[in-house]
């Protein structure tokens, strides 16, 4: 199912990886068993993919999905459709 969300630029909350992960990007990676390809908002391949703060709009809490270093600039204001499947809920 497609879940709309909105990147959190500048996220504030929590920033620290937590412990046993090497970014937001492993983190991400290692939750979900997958290697990141693509960006989840604009659907390319990047070389720049991080694990960017995202908020599904509807739900509670904060989650990671894999972006390119474009959509997860301040300016990216725009929502886009990610499958419920690649949320990673941050734990705090």
């Amino acid at each position: 199912m497609l879940i709309t969300a909105r990147n959190l630029p500048g996220y504030r909350y929590n920033q620290d990886v937590p412990s046993g992960y090497e970014s937001w990007l492993d983190y991400w990676q290692k939750r979900r068993g997958l290697i990141a390809g693509t960006c989840r908002c604009c659907g390319k391949h990047c070389n720049d993919l991080v694990g960017g703060h995202v908020e599904a709009v509807g739900y509670n809490g904060f989650y990671i999905v894999p972006l390119c270093a474009s959509c997860n600039s301040r300016e990216n204001r725009r929502t886009f459709y990610v499958d419920d499947q690649d949320f990673v809920k941050v734990v705090r």
